[in-house]
């Protein structure tokens, strides 16, 4: 069997869909941020198709608990011997290959599906993005998004940096940092290594956007580095469309997802993307009916 774990903070019903879809091929572990208040009725509808869910706190974007949420499922997952290749991906994904098809890639594969560069290579938002690890942040308890939390985030580099604060002298020698996409697919070895590393827990409890860099610096610092594909199947365009970004796909967006070489595509949202989510939904049509 092979786990996918979801890491959801709105639309029940949606993720609810995508759950009876992965469900008869996979084990299929949620987690609601504690924002979204699920009603009675939502928790039982989950229960009644045997999806496990959790729900303990809340994760603002670019927090350490994104990261506390993610090794939390993996501990889940490991719990069952039989899982032996994990997926982790958002309640606003949705499949675009068949069900039974990306199953099938991943079995008895040994490989490491995930995205990563050198964190000191790249500078985007206008700022270093080495700096979200050298400098120490507090986003828990801290809306970074919000207008309060983006004067506070200024804040914090300009001062850190008139102190000459750095935290990277705290890394072993030779340890290089690494970032790249939050959503990977690693095999049992790979959780069992990544599973338990206090050390790195404690670095990036205090760094910014540390889901992006947890896991890559992790397996890029270890024997595992071999393993890594440079790919996670992921279709996203990191541009605004219908009010969001990434894009909240729709249907022009058919065409070049079916032509490509993806597993899963976000972001997925109901009011637009239910041509798209058809679409691809025909090549399932023995698991979800």
């Amino acid at each position: 069997m092979q786990a996918i774990m979801i890491v959801a903070h709105k639309d029940p019903d949606q993720v609810l869909e995508l759950c009876k879809l992965l469900k008869k091929t996979f084990n299929v572990y949620v987690y609601f941020d504690s924002k979204c208040h699920l009603s009675d009725d939502n928790v039982q509808k989950f229960k009644n198709v045997g999806i496990n869910i959790y729900s303990y706190c809340s994760a603002n974007w670019g927090s350490y608990n994104i990261c506390k949420i993610e090794l939390l499922l993996l501990k889940e997952t490991l719990k069952n011997k039989d899982n032996t290749y994990f997926h982790l991906i958002s309640g606003q994904d949705w499949p675009t290959d068949n069900i039974k098809s990306i199953e099938k890639f991943y079995s008895g594969n040994k490989n490491i599906y995930l995205t990563y560069k050198l964190t000191k290579d790249i500078f985007k938002e206008h700022e270093y993005v080495i700096w979200w690890y050298k400098f120490y942040y507090f986003y828990d308890r801290i809306n970074r998004r919000s207008l309060f939390g983006k004067i506070i985030h200024r804040l914090l580099i300009y001062s850190q940096c008139l102190l000459h604060i750095n935290k990277l002298k705290k890394l072993p020698r030779n340890m290089e940092l690494y970032c790249g996409s939050q959503w990977f697919d690693i095999p049992r070895y790979c959780v069992n290594y990544i599973d338990n590393n206090p050390w790195y827990e404690k670095f990036f409890s205090t760094s910014f956007c540390s889901d992006e860099a947890f896991f890559q610096t992790i397996v890029l610092n270890s024997p595992m580095k071999d393993k890594v594909v440079q790919n996670n199947h992921r279709y996203i365009i990191w541009k605004a469309k219908h009010n969001s970004r990434p894009s909240i796909l729709d249907s022009q967006d058919i065409e070049t997802v079916q032509k490509g070489d993806y597993h899963f595509a976000r972001k997925i949202g109901s009011k637009f993307s239910r041509e798209f989510m058809d679409a691809f939904s025909d090549n399932n049509l023995e698991v979800s009916q």
